[in-house]
């Protein structure tokens, strides 16, 4: 009694599966088959309704039991469908050996016998086949080459339903190859159907051709297996005649198909149209066929007409269209129509780019000295472009950094700019403009009066610059501080002497510095501002003295009157240093009065 692997539980002998885990029972090694006694083959597993029944082979002959004999065939259909369990390992090889040799199988070699020795076409008898009434049949269970209704084989004289069923193998291999042929010849033409199917369609039509031929020359090629005379000539010329239609017909689709001149209008990926001076998009047009045409079609947008296109195309050609847009056409989706083919352009703002205010550092510079300009630039339209970034100076193209931004995004862009010659420096970038002034720096000499506006005073004012850089002194009145009287310009470690300084009370400013130059009357680099505390008192001042003296002579006393007149100013000595002190205090460029 064999015992289970899994659950350890023992079966009763002849069970294939464990009645408790329903796990397989292990195998026993095939015994040689005995002559007085049945040997169990096989079990029906529960894939069919016969689960549980058994093959047995007896009196040498295979047993189905409940059911009768059954051939060595049946049983490899059965295991071939996987309905059965074989008992034992190597039964299935012996069954196969059965098979193949005809002394071990007396019921076929009886069958074949008897079907060769009738005259005439007899109906089978029970020893001639094996027979499976379609009622005992396990569910679902319909093997090759069986009837609808009844046996397992069918009588030697009429045509078997294996030979029925393989009518339909040629038309669905045709079927089959059709569709294979057209999904390949598609993906060979870049995805165009129509001349996949028509390659597919004159494939086939070549096929028929020598299927014609072959059946014409050899009639019992494509036809189920009967006798002779069963046949007549009208049935033996009606598969021709078939596969000639067939051939007519797949030789017409072929035509229609790829063979007459088609045409396709290849679209670009991009399909961007730009409205700048001339908006267009290129299409390409391709005569698909294998004869030459013309391609005429009408061109529209938005389903207003634009145009008629005519192109003559040779087979195979290719060639480009231009379409023409309106420079009014509103941005956004636009749909073109070119004969039958439509076309969904995105219509967009080409890039353009608007230049802000220029920003200059510094804006007065002596010659050579480097110009740092900042400008930042915006694209304003609907697609990414290259700003070609050329500054100029004066006109001439000084330098260029092109710059891709992108659709409503913005930069900034710097530039260095140096001149060689003095004056007006007119910058450009875009449209944008802005003027620099280039000085050339000079130095006056010392004591130099750069503004007088008074003088006639008897007072002097002497000047010591201490400092390393160059000094302008200036005087202001107290009743207009921000307006010069007198400027004098006193180089670095150097006294200089005002003269003739006019009366009044004055502010006094210094500034030190270098690059002092004639446009700007200052100093382009400036090191310092200072305004003196105390003012500047210059007064000037007389007193006269009378006397008298007399003179005797004889007869006479002579008066004589005199008269002295002195006269009294104010000097003043400056002496210049550095910083802030007690008389002084830094003050702004903006607080410091201009020339």
């Amino acid at each position: 009694m064999p015992v289970c692997p899994s659950c350890g539980r023992a079966s009763p002998e002849g069970d294939v599966f464990c009645p408790g885990c329903g796990r397989e029972l292990p195998k026993k090694t095939a015994p040689a088959p005995q002559a007085d006694g049945p040997l169990v083959v096989a079990t029906f597993g529960p894939t069919t309704g016969w689960v549980g029944k058994t093959i047995s082979y007896e009196n040498q002959q295979f047993v189905l039991q409940g059911v009768g004999p059954l051939a060595a065939e049946a049983i490899l259909e059965l295991d071939r469908q996987g309905h059965l369990l074989w008992a034992y390992a190597g039964l299935r090889e012996w069954v196969q050996r059965l098979v193949a040799t005809p002394q071990a199988a007396p019921v076929v070699a009886a069958q074949q016998a008897a079907t060769a020795a009738a005259p005439q076409v007899a109906p089978a008898t029970p020893a001639q086949q094996v027979w499976l009434p379609a009622e005992s049949r396990p569910g679902g269970f319909a093997p090759a080459g069986s009837a609808a209704g009844g046996g397992w084989a069918a009588a030697a004289g009429e045509p078997s339903s294996a030979g029925r069923g393989r009518t339909w193998v040629l038309p669905t291999a045709l079927l089959v190859g059709l569709a294979v042929v057209a999904v390949l010849a598609t993906i060979l033409e870049g995805g165009y159907v129509r001349d996949g199917a028509g390659i597919a369609f004159a494939l086939m039509a070549v096929t028929l051709v020598v299927l014609v031929i072959w059946t014409l020359v050899s009639p019992q090629a494509l036809r189920p297996r009967r006798p002779r005379a069963a046949s007549s000539s009208g049935a033996s010329l009606r598969l021709p005649a078939i596969l000639a239609g067939l051939c007519v017909a797949s030789f017409a689709l072929a035509a229609v198909l790829w063979l007459m001149p088609h045409y396709e209008v290849i679209v670009p990926r991009d399909k961007r149209v730009l409205l700048d001076a001339t908006p267009t998009l290129t299409v390409k047009v391709k005569n698909r066929g294998l004869f030459p045409g013309t391609y005429a079609a009408s061109y529209k947008l938005a389903g207003q007409e634009q145009s008629e296109v005519h192109l003559r195309l040779s087979p195979g050609q290719e060639r480009p269209l231009t379409l023409a847009l309106p420079a009014h056409t509103a941005t956004g989706a636009q749909t073109l129509q070119l004969g039958a083919a439509e076309i969904l352009a995105e219509v967009l703002r080409p890039a353009r780019f608007r230049v802000g205010a220029l920003e200059v550092d510094p804006t007065i510079v002596k010659i050579r000295q480097q110009i740092r300009v900042r400008a930042a630039v915006e694209n304003a339209g609907d697609v990414s472009g290259t700003f070609a970034g050329v500054m100029e100076a004066n006109g001439r193209e000084v330098e260029a950094q092109p710059t891709e931004i992108a659709a409503g995004k913005s930069v900034t862009l710097t530039f260095s700019v140096a001149q060689d010659a003095a004056g007006a420096c007119r910058l450009q970038l875009g449209e944008a403009r802005k003027t620099v002034m280039v000085v050339r720096p000079t130095r006056p000499g010392n004591g130099h009066l750069l503004r007088r506006s008074a003088g006639g005073g008897r007072a002097h004012l002497t000047i010591k610059n201490t400092n390393a850089l160059d000094a302008m002194v200036i005087l202001t009145r107290s009743s207009a501080p921000q307006k010069p009287v007198l400027a004098v310009y006193v180089r670095r470690k150097s006294t200089a002497t005002v003269e003739n300084v006019p009366d009044g009370r004055y502010i006094v400013w210094d500034c030190t510095g270098s690059d002092w130059n004639a446009y700007m009357q200052d100093f382009l680099t400036t090191e310092e501002h200072v305004r003196w505390h105390a003012p500047l008192v210059f007064s000037t001042s007389s007193s006269t003295n009378y006397w008298t003296t007399y003179s005797l002579d004889n007869w006479w006393v002579y008066p004589q009157r005199h008269s002295q007149t002195h006269t009294n100013w104010t000097n003043h000595t400056l002496t210049l240093g550095s910083g802030s002190s007690r008389y002084t205090t830094a003050t702004s460029a903006q607080r410091f009065p201009a020339l």
